[in-house]
């Protein structure tokens, strides 16, 4: 592998990392905001979805930090969109919306 494809991996997913977290937050905002069924075989159905969402968008954050300790002068490159999506993030996961 020659220095320049070394960081390709890195570099794809820093491209596609704000794109897969903006749908993954809004899939988890709106299924979350679907009232939980009253069955309690649902119940359980819907608050381990919701689990899962929030668990796939942790491992989608977590992921950007390794790439951006991997690579940091690519990481810096997308630094600005991923911290305005970070900031999203919280305010989605928090129900607030962006000011």
């Amino acid at each position: 592998m020659t220095d320049e494809t070394a960081n390709y991996p890195v570099e794809l997913v820093l491209s596609t990392l704000p794109v897969a977290v903006t749908r993954s937050l809004a899939s988890y905002h709106d299924f979350s905001a679907k009232t939980a069924p009253d069955a309690a075989k649902d119940f359980i159905a819907h608050h381990n979805a919701c689990k899962a969402g929030l668990g796939h968008i942790s491992t989608l954050l977590k992921l950007y930090i390794l790439c951006r300790k991997a690579a940091p002068e690519k990481a810096q490159k997308k630094s600005e969109e991923f911290e305005a999506l970070l900031l999203h993030a919280r305010h989605v996961l928090l129900s607030t919306e962006p000011q």
